[in-house]
């Protein structure tokens, strides 16, 4: 048996061959099948350029994509000098909060010293 999977949106994700459950299929008589979740029988329909299929509340949908908007141009993708730069300043944050976590393990540490002493 063949099962359409889909993605939690919905997206067709391909076929799935089921195994058969052989104890269920012997106690009910008759051949029964380990179906995955986010599968149907139901195979996805072709869609046309332009459109995407979803599987949704039970039924395959096509849909229209949307028209991509040209009127703004997209953000431009950061260059290696400002990743290198962020990067030292990540750095530069995880090196004080482990300094931190050292200082407060070391108030921790001396103030149980005099409190059991």
């Amino acid at each position: 048996m063949i099962v359409y999977l889909y993605d939690f949106n919905g997206l067709p994700l391909g076929e799935y061959q089921c195994q058969l459950d052989k104890l269920e299929s012997e106690l009910q008589e008759k051949e029964v099948y380990l179906i995955p979740a986010n599968c149907t029988e139901t195979p996805p329909p072709q869609a046309q350029e332009g459109e995407t299929v979803h599987f949704i509340d039970g039924q395959w949908t096509i849909e229209k994509q949307p028209e991509p908007n040209l009127s703004e141009p997209p953000e431009p993708l950061p260059t290696i000098a400002d990743l290198i730069q962020e990067n030292e300043l990540l750095k530069a944050q995880i090196q004080a909060q482990s300094d931190r976590n050292d200082f407060m393990e070391d108030c921790i540490a001396e103030i149980a010293m005099q409190l059991y002493n």
